[in-house]
């Protein structure tokens, strides 16, 4: 179970790092050419997104 939650956050992760990096722009330390700061906003907001509309499907 464990391996699919990791998957899962990695999948998450990517579009989340891209989409932030394009609209928040290139801010703070930088790690192996990945900004740290838009990539972790982004995976939040995207996490917060997909969330919510998968949660409240499910209420449904």
């Amino acid at each position: 179970m464990w391996c699919r939650r990791i998957f899962t956050l990695a999948v998450v992760g990517i579009p989340g790092t891209w989409i932030s990096g394009s609209l928040i722009g290139h801010i703070g330390p930088d790690l192996a050419g990945i900004f740290i700061l838009p990539a972790i906003l982004g995976f939040a907001i995207l996490v917060l997104i997909l969330s919510i509309v998968f949660l409240g499907r499910a209420a449904t």
